[in-house]
């Protein structure tokens, strides 16, 4: 796990609150292990992250050095920005970062947007989750009232270099009062090697529609059941819900008084690298989400060539009309109708698949890394020290 020490490439500390651990064994965000992977190909990365639970290990991510800052979780949000910041100033003590990129606004993005101005070295911020949200019914989102807006739109605004996961990302910061027209959108990559850019399963009469999402309010299933209800009076369809439950029942009890015990399968928590046999049992992924940063499973279904259709957030509304067809959040008529539309019409669904396809080669991981370190390398280059510094690949 130790970073190759050849003196190639600038030194990068990587913030994060998770997501860097082995599966099973805490908390595992595949796109960001696969992302901090290849960036360690030709950058020195060492991330600085809090474990989700007491003995978690860290996941394979390639040449980057992962640094527990505690040896525990840390729950208090005061408590994580000072351990993640004490931890940062020791390391960059002894030996110097190049550039501090910092993922999530909370408390990697503040710090990392704090910090490197006082260290003389520019500060990337990732937006990956909530931050670009305002849902203050089912309590989700930076943007609601509370110190946490004006933190996030500091934080977006203060640093040097910014990176979305969708262009509704930026939309959203803009109607906020930060307009960062120089922000770069990277969506989550594909990873091609498990997702292989499949071949469309052939319609036997039933429609097959998935749903990728763990059970919580926002993701917001008590829509998606009611417009499968709806379209299911129709066609014949099935709807097979992967994701952790998060609501103690809720959405099963749900599916159950909408007559609906029969034809929905809750497939629960799903390895990652078991989900391709869930896209290829697909016909149609359904998301019905009222908000999302960028859109993983949209992503992975476009490259597994199955038919996307869900609420207007995120990767989906980045990508609809061409790729995908999207709703408005919350009408699960309209998503039962758009649903309808697409089966009827073999060839708009053909065309939405080879151009899902193709999206997804162009968008693929390391796609996304090269996105990354382009970012990167502007950010140094603007500094003093950039142009000194090799990006040669391992």
């Amino acid at each position: 796990m130790t970073p190759a020490r050849n003196g190639a490439g600038p030194r990068i500390a990587l913030l994060v609150h998770g997501g860097v651990e082995e599966p099973g064994g805490g908390v595992t965000v595949p796109f960001l292990v696969q992302l901090v992977s290849r960036l360690s190909r030709t950058c020195r990365v060492e991330v600085f992250t809090i474990p989700s639970r007491t003995g978690s290990k860290p996941a394979d991510c390639g040449d980057a050095r992962i640094r527990f800052v505690s040896k525990k979780p840390l729950h208090d949000p005061i408590l994580r920005y000072a351990f993640l910041s004490a931890e940062l100033l020791r390391a960059h003590a002894h030996e110097r970062y190049d550039l501090l990129h910092g993922v999530w606004a909370h408390p990697a993005g503040l710090i990392a947007a704090s910090f490197a101005p006082l260290l003389g070295i520019p500060g990337v911020v990732s937006l990956h989750g909530a931050e670009t949200a305002n849902l203050p019914d089912v309590g989700y989102g930076h943007l609601r009232s509370g110190l946490l807006r004006p933190l996030t739109l500091w934080c977006c605004g203060r640093a040097q270099g910014l990176t979305l996961l969708s262009s509704a990302q930026r939309a959203a910061l803009a109607a906020h009062g930060v307009a960062r027209d120089d922000a770069v959108v990277i969506p989550a990559g594909v990873d091609t090697a498990l997702f292989p850019l499949a071949e469309p399963r052939v319609p036997d009469g039933t429609l097959r529609a998935l749903h990728v999402a763990n059970l919580t309010p926002v993701k917001d299933q008590d829509t998606l059941l009611r417009a499968f209800r709806l379209l299911s009076k129709s066609v014949d369809a099935r709807l097979r819900i992967v994701g952790g439950d998060f609501m103690l029942g809720r959405v099963q009890d749900l599916a159950r008084e909408l007559g609906l015990a029969d034809s929905v399968e809750f497939a629960g928590h799903v390895a990652h690298q078991d989900m391709p046999r869930h896209y290829a049992w697909a016909d149609v992924l359904l998301q019905s989400s009222r908000h999302e940063a960028g859109g993983v499973a949209v992503a992975e279904a476009l490259a597994s060539g199955v038919t996307v259709c869900g609420t207007d957030t995120g990767l989906l509304h980045d990508v609809d009309g061409e790729c995908a067809a999207a709703v408005p959040a919350g009408d699960f008529e309209a998503l039962a109708m758009e649903t309808l539309r697409l089966w009827s019409d073999p060839d708009r669904r053909a065309a939405m698949r080879a151009n899902g396809r193709r999206w997804a080669a162009d968008h693929s991981i390391d796609a996304a890394a090269e996105a990354m370190l382009r970012v990167y390398r502007d950010a140094l280059i603007d500094s003093r020290r950039g142009r000194s510094l090799d990006f040669t690949r391992r």
